[in-house]
């Protein structure tokens, strides 16, 4: 993940070459698209949680399309009206953007006990690019 952004504010940002700022207690945060049937798409996120060892894991089912030559976007059909679910992965690069309003995922600030599995009503953002093996 190289930025993780809950209304407007960066508790996490990582880029190749500087340091992790975070202001979460998390490492090896991970999604994972799974392709199945019909250009349906899994889209599976998960974290590793320092304090207590925990990975919570939240799923998400949604259809995948092409945007443009450069982008392919994936669209929530369950997405409540008032609700955002803005997705879509570069192409080549392969870099993931999205924006959600409504059933975004919300990550324990550093040093707060909250439940792990929760989701917020605010704006998140989270880009990721895939990890070097």
């Amino acid at each position: 993940m190289t930025a993780y952004i809950v209304a407007g504010d960066t508790l996490h940002t990582a880029k190749q070459g500087f340091p992790v700022k975070s202001k979460l207690d998390i490492d090896n945060f991970a999604i994972v698209i799974a392709t199945g049937d019909n250009n349906q798409y899994t889209i599976t996120y998960s974290y590793y949680h320092n304090p207590t060892g925990e990975v919570p894991t939240f799923t998400k089912k949604v259809t995948g399309s092409v945007l443009n030559d450069y982008y392919f976007r994936f669209a929530d059909n369950s997405v409540q009206p008032g609700a955002v679910f803005d997705s879509k992965i570069q192409r080549f690069t392969k870099q993931f953007y999205q924006r959600t309003v409504g059933e975004g995922i919300l990550i324990p600030l550093k040093g707060l006990s909250g439940p792990l599995d929760q989701t917020t009503d605010k704006e998140v953002i989270i880009v990721a690019v895939p990890q070097d093996h």
